[in-house]
């Protein structure tokens, strides 16, 4: 019987050892493509001895997200990460090192964490004295974050809308791009006495949300936000002199939201000359793809500007037309059908 109850002390001061152990601020990367994306995970105890955590993402400018739920059980946490669809699994190896495993949508990788003592990221920076961080309701009534350079009011203002794909305000991903495009884009411009303003998306950097539904998000809805935007910095903030300047994809939002708003002018950089999907169909069957696979992605461009979403994609294609992604192209293909009838 006392060895019995020995046992039971021992399990119990090993799972106390290990909820205790948590607590604090754990360093990870993950690998994509060899390029090493950070992620920083902040646990304590609540008023109740419930663990709680959020997690930044400072390749995405993203900090405090929110960490839907946290399991301790034996040597092993499981986070729920209702922000991006995703969970991580983790197991305890020592007092300051977590191994386990990032899943994410229809994938997964390795990720282990160092337990840190900093309380501050070095990668939070601030050398411009100028740059403010502000947020703006979207259209969809959530908040957009993004950075205000600027002196004052009566100087010219430039809205810098980024391109496709998860690319935050300062032109990085965490797909391994750190380019901070738009970010130098801006301070080029402030040292012409032009101010900026560059946002996260909605879904994306410090503007997600944790009921964030890719399936429900169309094209039109990023313009309407340009919009938004707009007339929070020409109502509220009084700026007189706007200008939306747009990169890639954002080009076509600007291209569309000029012609809404009152702007004094548009700028493209490296905006799509052709229909979209004659640029997604070139790109993508410029890879080592099977010949039926190629042929499928014809067919399913076919559809989706008939307006119908196509079920059973084959895996290899599921990034680009995945179904929750599909609403979005249907709607964005209808600006490229506008591109054909300008054409012609």
């Amino acid at each position: 019987m006392r060895i019995f109850l020995f046992i039971i002390i021992l399990v119990f001061n090993y799972l106390f050892s290990f909820s205790q152990n948590i607590n604090g601020n754990w360093r990870g990367n993950i690998d994509v493509n060899g390029n090493q994306i950070p992620l920083v995970f902040h646990f304590y105890k609540d008023s109740l001895g419930n663990i709680n955590g959020n997690w930044d993402s400072p390749a995405q400018n993203a900090n405090n997200l929110p960490c839907s739920d946290i399991t301790v059980y034996g040597d092993s946490i499981k986070i729920g990460l209702k922000i991006i669809s995703g969970y991580y699994n983790g197991k305890l190896i020592t007092a300051d090192s977590i191994s386990g495993m990032w899943h994410q949508g229809n994938g997964s990788v390795p990720l282990n964490f160092k337990k840190f003592t900093d309380t501050v990221e070095s990668d939070k920076k601030n050398s411009y004295p100028n740059d403010k961080e502000i947020s703006i309701t979207s259209a969809g009534g959530s908040k957009l974050f993004g950075t205000l350079l600027s002196k004052n009011n009566n100087q010219k203002l430039a809205i810098i809308i980024a391109g496709s794909g998860p690319t935050d305000r300062n032109g990085n991903n965490p797909m391994g791009v750190k380019a901070a495009t738009y970010e130098m884009l801006a301070h080029a411009l402030d040292s012409q006495n032009i101010a900026t303003f560059r946002f996260d998306k909605r879904g994306l950097g410090k503007s997600m949300v944790d009921d964030f539904d890719e399936s429900k998000m169309i094209f039109d809805d990023y313009i309407n936000d340009a919009g938004k935007i707009f007339d929070y910095l020409h109502d509220t903030l009084g700026f007189k002199d706007i200008y939306f300047i747009g990169h890639s994809e954002g080009s076509l939002i600007g291209m569309v939201a000029s012609q809404k708003k009152k702007v004094k002018g548009f700028v493209s950089i490296a905006g799509a000359g052709r229909p979209i999907d004659e640029v997604i169909e070139e790109q993508v069957k410029s890879q080592p793809l099977p010949d039926s696979l190629k042929t499928k992605i014809t067919l399913v461009f076919n559809e989706l500007k008939k307006g119908k979403e196509v079920n059973n994609v084959p895996a290899p294609l599921n990034p680009i037309f995945r179904n929750s992604i599909q609403p979005y192209m249907i709607s964005w293909l209808k600006y490229s059908l506008l591109h054909r009838k300008l054409k012609s």
